[in-house]
C-alpha cells in the first residue's frame, strides 16, 4: 500500500497529530513490536441512523476484546458519517454503441432498476482511503478491463471521496455507511445474483459490509466479493467474521494480499483462487502501476 518505509512513518506520524473531535471511548493502550495496539471500546447502543438506511448500531464488542485489533498509534473509533458528508455517489459506466457513457445512479429508489438489472454482470468498484475515482489511475484501468472483457455489464463506481480522507479512525467508521448504501441500492435494484464487489483497502470491507447488508436485510448472499489488498488496522487482530471481509460473506470470495502483515489484513480471506489467471495478473498489474 505504501511504496517505502520512510512513507509509511511519514503518514504515521500524521495520523498520531490529529486528535479526535467528537468521539465518545475508552482507549486501553499496550505496545507488541513497537505498535501501539489498544482496546477501543464504544459507549453501548451508540449507533448511526439515517432515513435511507435506518438504524446501524456499531457493536460494542467488536471494539471490546482485548485480542481485536491492530491500532496505529493515534487511532481511535468515531460514528460513521451521513452519506451526504462523505459525498457518496455511484457512477455506473456502460459501453452503447462502442462508446462508454456514465451516469450517475440514485440508489435510494428504483428507478435505475430497468436500466442495471438487464446487463449481464454488474461490478461495483470501491476505492480505498485517501482516494476518490477523479484522482487515481488503478480505478479506471479495472473498470475500462472488466467492460472490454464483457460489454453487456456495467461497472459502478462508487466515491465516497468526502470520507475517504484523514483521520483514519473516521474513513474506517465510514465503510459501514458506504457498504449500506451499495446493499440498499442492490436490493432496490435485485440485483444480487449478478453483483461482483471489488474493494481495494478499506474499500475491501466496505464490500464486506455491503454484502452483510444484503444478507440481513432479505436473506441473499452477493455472487462475488474482491479485497484487492484489504486494510490492517482496525481490522486485523479481530475475529473475520462479522467484522471484515471474510470467506463467508460472498458466494465467492478472493483477495490478492501484497502488503500483508504491514499495513494490509495478515490473514488470508479468499474462498477460492481467482476466476482465471489473466484476472489475477490484470489486478495484480494495476495495483503495483
Amino acid at each position: 500500500m505504501f511504496p517505502n518505509k520512510r512513507m509509511k512513518l511519514l503518514l504515521i506520524a500524521i495520523i498520531v497529530n490529529i486528535e479526535p473531535s467528537s468521539c465518545e471511548l475508552n482507549i486501553i493502550p499496550f505496545l507488541r513490536d513497537g505498535i501501539v495496539m489498544g482496546v477501543h471500546c464504544l459507549t453501548p447502543l451508540q449507533s448511526f441512523y439515517d432515513k435511507d438506511l435506518g438504524n446501524i448500531t456499531l457493536q460494542p464488542e467488536k471494539y471490546c476484546s482485548p485480542s481485536c485489533g491492530r491500532h496505529i498509534p493515534g487511532v481511535t473509533c468515531c460514528l460513521p458519517q451521513t452519506p451526504e458528508q462523505i459525498s457518496l455517489t455511484l457512477r455506473m459506466f456502460r459501453v452503447r454503441e462502442g462508446e462508454q457513457k456514465q451516469m450517475v445512479l440514485d440508489w435510494r429508489t428504483r428507478s435505475a432498476k430497468n436500466i442495471v438489472s438487464k446487463s449481464s454482470k454488474i461490478i461495483f468498484i470501491i476505492h480505498g482511503w485517501l482516494e476518490s475515482w477523479e484522482t487515481i489511475k488503478w480505478i479506471t484501468q479495472v473498470k475500462d478491463a472488466y467492460l472490454q472483457k464483457d460489454p453487456n455489464s456495467k461497472v459502478i463506481i462508487v466515491d465516497w471521496k468526502g470520507g475517504a480522507s484523514l483521520p483514519y479512525f473516521q474513513a474506517a467508521s465510514n465503510i459501514r455507511v458506504v457498504g449500506a448504501v451499495i446493499g440498499k441500492a442492490i436490493m432496490n435494484w435485485g440485483i444480487s445474483s449478478k453483483t461482483l464487489i471489488v474493494g481495494f483497502s478499506l474499500g475491501s470491507h466496505a464490500a464486506s459490509e455491503a454484502a452483510r447488508f444484503v444478507a440481513q436485510k432479505s436473506n441473499q448472499m452477493i455472487n462475488e466479493c474482491h479485497g484487492l489488498d484489504p486494510a490492517g488496522p482496525y481490522f486485523d487482530g479481530c475475529p473475520q467474521e462479522g467484522y471484515s471481509l471474510n470467506r463467508n460473506d460472498c458466494k465467492l470470495v478472493q483477495a490478492i494480499h501484497t502488503s500483508s502483515g504491514d499495513v494490509g489484513m495478515p490473514i488470508p480471506v479468499r474462498s477460492a483462487l481467482p476466476t482465471s489467471l489473466h484476472e489475477l495478473a490484470l489486478l495484480t498489474k494495476t495495483m503495483t502501476q
